[in-house]
């Protein structure tokens, strides 16, 4: 097993080093490759990824010019030194909904591999957090009717999921890499066989910005 560590970073249009939305993907390397080529095939199916999520014309906020990954060589001794990979412009972000999202709300990809007696189940789970999205991607929910609250767009969901069954099946076979769920508790990689996209958007107040103005009141 030859593990490769995967953190793409998609900044926001402010350019402050703490306004990014980054993800990590950890892969399985069969070794016909390099570390480097590896990389750089893993870069061209993330863009893919990205691509086949916001191409829809769902991305707000983003720096479509700035994207990158970082990828790490897990065999090698710690400190791994990363290895950057430029993501733009390889990445479709679509055209830019006029209605924004808070930075707060994202869509959840969540995914898992084939469970095993013996190994907690959550072990072999994972996530990642699609953020900069805007109301486009949204069905508005009606006060007295369902779906009451606004929930995420089935097409939008489909588009993830679709781009994640590509990078589970189609993407491996074709570039000998396998994604992989990793536990760093079990100290073990388990192939990414499949998941799901719940329609109810996350908030996280982490993922906020700061505040620019603050209106003061008293009594």
């Amino acid at each position: 097993m030859a593990l490769m560590r995967c953190q793409v970073v998609i900044p926001f249009e402010t350019n402050i080093p703490t306004d990014v939305i980054t993800n990590t993907f950890w892969f399985d390397r069969n070794e016909g490759a390099t570390f480097e080529e590896d990389a750089e095939n893993v870069a061209l199916g993330l863009q893919d990824f990205y691509s086949a999520v916001y191409v829809l014309g769902h991305a707000v906020y983003i720096n479509t010019n700035t994207c990158y990954m970082n990828c790490y060589d897990m065999s090698t001794p710690p400190p791994h030194v990363p290895y950057r990979v430029a993501m733009s412009p390889g990445i479709d972000f679509g055209t830019a909904t006029a209605v924004q999202c808070p930075t707060e709300v994202a869509c959840v990809l969540s995914f898992e591999g084939a469970p095993q007696n013996g190994i907690p189940q959550a072990r072999r789970r994972g996530r990642i957090y699609i953020g900069g999205v805007g109301t486009g991607a949204q069905i508005t929910g009606a006060s007295a009717s369902a779906p009451y609250f606004p929930v995420w767009q089935t097409a939008f969901l489909t588009d993830i999921t679709d781009a994640a069954t590509v990078l589970a099946t189609a993407y491996n076979v074709a570039n000998g890499l396998t994604w992989v769920v990793y536990s760093p508790t079990a100290m073990m990689a388990t192939p990414v066989t499949q998941g799901w996209v719940d329609n109810t958007p996350d908030t996280q107040r982490r993922r906020g910005v700061k505040a620019t103005v603050r209106d003061l009141w008293s009594a």
